[in-house]
C-alpha cells in the first residue's frame, strides 16, 4: 500500500481562498464603504489641512476667547480694541498637499540612474568581492 506524496482531488481547490484571506477581504470592503461614505468630509478636512486655515477670536462678556465666523461680528471686532483679538493661523500642510496632488495627478516616476548593468551571474569572483566591498563603503 503507497503511502505519501499526491493524492488525487487532495488540498485545495485551484483559485480558492483561504477562510482567513476571505473574512481579511470582507474587512477590507467594510473599511472601504465606511470611507466611501464620509468621501466629502474627509475630501474637505483633506483641503483645509492643505491650505492651512485663519481664526479669528474675541473675547466674549465673561472674557472667554470663542471663534468669530459672522462677517459682521467680525468687523466689529477688528475695529475694536486688540486686547480683545486675536488672529491666528496654521501654516498650509506640505504632505496634505502632495497627497491631494498625487491623487489629482498620481504620483511622479521615480528616475534611477543605473551605472553598471552587468549581471552577477557573469562576473567573475573577484569583481564580485570588489563590488561588495564597494557597497559596503557606502553604507
Amino acid at each position: 500500500m503507497p503511502q505519501g506524496g499526491k493524492r488525487p482531488g487532495a488540498g485545495a481547490k485551484k483559485g480558492s481562498k483561504q477562510k482567513r484571506t476571505l473574512e481579511k477581504m470582507e474587512l477590507d470592503r467594510q473599511f472601504r464603504q465606511r470611507i466611501a461614505e464620509q468621501l466629502p468630509e474627509l475630501s474637505d478636512a483633506l483641503l483645509r489641512a492643505a491650505k492651512g486655515v485663519e481664526h479669528l477670536q474675541a473675547k466674549d462678556k465673561r472674557g472667554q476667547w470663542t471663534s468669530v465666523e459672522d462677517p459682521k461680528v467680525m468687523a466689529k471686532v477688528l475695529n475694536g480694541p486688540e486686547e480683545y483679538r486675536r488672529i491666528s493661523a496654521k501654516d498650509p500642510d506640505v504632505r496634505a498637499l502632495k497627497e491631494c496632488f498625487d491623487r489629482l495627478f498620481g504620483q511622479p516616476k521615480q528616475h534611477v540612474e543605473v551605472e553598471d548593468v552587468t549581471k552577477p551571474s557573469e562576473m567573475t569572483d573577484a569583481e564580485l568581492i570588489a563590488k561588495a566591498k564597494q557597497l559596503l563603503e557606502l553604507a
